[in-house]
């Protein structure tokens, strides 16, 4: 007898980790630990079909935002000016302090890359999957170069650029590891990988990292060097982020690091991030439409 058409499948059941390390108990019901490499899995790993509709614009930073008493997207395109957005940028002239173009994965409202363009950043493009929070990002700060998609599978302008940065996204890629190899190939010679994501180091089930559906992948210090060493990249320094439960990671192509840029990286790692947000950075980016 025919069958009838198959059903978009959304999710699948995570069978191992990342690494290929097999599964155990996690202190979250919906989630395992890696035996290997401590790395937290959600027990169901999103598909692209189930990513494209969980990040679309109205259902991510609307339904979503409703329900976890979070502002839309309207409300962080201005007040993430006022905290981590200033706090990034010197973070990527800190570590890079040539640049001259930035690829943002996961740029959401498009605010991160136009504080870098206004800033003299000279080329700042964008990737984020929802054509939605594409086009608003697009519009709201004058960005031609922010691109829907998955990356890699997204036209782009140039393929090298003197930093990838990737904030608050790598806790949620289905295949992290392929997405790391294709963020090398992406980085220029002498460049720098700069991540902002969740470090798990061995809380309870009431961690607010635990996001099922959202965080896939919830990665320990030493499981994020593993999976990038794997891509091809060093480590360079891991240090505290702007918010308690993250991590700040550089990571630069293996085998270009030199000792110098090495103790350079991992001395910049002890000065503090934050401090208090002056009037001129506050105002550095016109106030959005």
């Amino acid at each position: 007898m025919a069958s009838g058409p198959a059903e978009k499948q959304e999710s699948t059941s995570a069978a191992t980790c990342w690494c290929g390390g097999a599964l155990g108990p996690s202190p979250h019901p919906a989630y395992f630990s890696c035996l290997r490499c401590g790395t937290q899995v959600a027990q169901e790993i999103l598909s692209t079909e189930g990513l494209q509709d969980h990040y679309h614009l109205d259902a991510y930073w609307h339904d979503r935002a409703r329900q976890l008493n979070l502002p839309p997207i309207e409300v962080r395109a201005r007040q993430d000016f006022g905290d981590r957005i200033p706090v990034w940028y010197r973070i990527l002239r800190r570590y890079q302090p040539t640049c001259q173009s930035v690829l943002e994965i996961g740029c959401s409202h498009g605010g991160f890359l136009a504080y870098c363009r206004s800033h003299g950043i000279a080329e700042v493009v964008g990737v984020e999957v929802s054509p939605e929070t594409c086009a608003f990002a697009r519009e709201r700060f004058d960005l031609p170069h922010v691109q829907p998609g998955f990356f890699p599978a997204v036209d782009l302008p140039r393929w090298s650029y003197d930093v990838i940065a990737a904030f608050d996204l790598f806790e949620h890629l289905s295949t992290p590891l392929a997405t790391a190899q294709a963020m090398l190939g992406a980085l220029a010679p002498g460049g720098a990988l700069l991540l902002q994501l969740p470090c798990y180091r061995g809380e309870g089930v009431d961690w607010p990292m635990f996001l099922p559906g959202d965080h896939l992948y919830l990665y320990t210090a030493g499981a994020i060097r593993e999976i990038l060493a794997r891509a091809g990249f060093e480590v360079t320094a891991i240090t505290k982020a702007i918010f308690w439960y993250d991590q700040f990671v550089v990571a630069r192509r293996a085998g270009e690091v030199t000792p110098g840029q090495r103790w350079r990286d991992r001395l910049m790692a002890f000065l503090p991030h934050r401090r208090k947000t002056t009037r001129a950075e506050r105002h550095a980016v016109r106030e959005p439409r």
